[in-house]
């Protein structure tokens, strides 16, 4: 199910708000793994930003006293650098609760496939939704359901605008 939500509307801000959540959050996350010398994070599952499961670096820069997951090579601080710890573990989050409740959508499980959140493209004017097909979902009444053919042309405008292509 695809819909449009437009400026103005109270769903437009809940997300815009959640949304500057999300960039505060991955920018404060992104910034500690540069000042670690990391070159890039996976962010906690389950988690729509912020939190910081491991950090990759290139080979031989991994901080002292820090460990090294033997299956994923990504590393955490260890319990010898507990202000590091600390400093991961008090990162700022947007859990997948906080996304979902801007348009009041619940994960759903479809056999073994597990949705846990919506997809999200923000334009300046337009706030475009993605939901599986499969759900039960009722859109919120400031939610525009579309077709397919207008969420890929919006899409594509919105990423050419913001310099992402038409992915």
């Amino acid at each position: 199910m695809k819909y449009k939500i437009k400026k103005g509307g109270p769903t437009f801000k809940k997300l815009v708000l959640v949304r500057k959540e999300i960039e505060r959050c991955n920018d404060v996350a992104i910034e500690l793994v540069k000042k670690h010398g990391g070159m890039k994070y996976k962010p906690i599952t389950g988690m729509v930003a912020g939190g910081i499961e491991g950090v990759q670096f290139d080979k031989g820069k991994k901080p002292a006293f820090w460990t090294v997951d033997k299956q994923t090579e990504l590393c955490m601080p260890g319990d010898r650098v507990p202000e590091q710890v600390l400093e991961f573990k008090e990162l700022p989050m947007v859990n997948s609760e906080q996304f979902n409740s801007t348009i009041g959508y619940k994960p759903e499980q479809f056999g073994t496939d597990y949705i846990w959140a919506f997809g999200c493209t923000w334009g300046t004017t337009v706030v475009l939704v993605d939901i599986d097909e499969r759900s039960q979902y009722k859109p919120l009444k400031d939610m525009q359901e579309i077709l397919v053919s207008e969420f890929v042309k919006l899409k594509n405008k919105i990423n050419e605008k913001s310099g992402r292509g038409s992915k």
